[in-house]
């Protein structure tokens, strides 16, 4: 739910480390991205992606948010 301040959205990365089948950079495993954007009062689209980095493939959500 978006926060009490007057922010207009969020973004947010991570990587995560642990050991790769491919012996990849540092042992990179996956990387995790997100962002929000607060639209109207009550109303947010958000935006989800994940890049696994064993050769599975990446995906992305779209959410849209309505709060009352």
């Amino acid at each position: 739910m978006p926060g009490c301040r007057d922010d207009v959205g969020s973004f947010e990365i991570a990587a995560y480390f642990g050991e790769t089948q491919l012996g990849s950079l540092f042992d990179l495993g996956l990387i995790e991205g997100s962002f929000d954007l607060h639209l109207l009062l009550g109303f947010e689209v958000a935006f989800d992606g994940e890049y696994p980095t064993d050769g599975t493939g990446w995906s992305i959500t779209v959410t849209f948010r309505v709060f009352w």
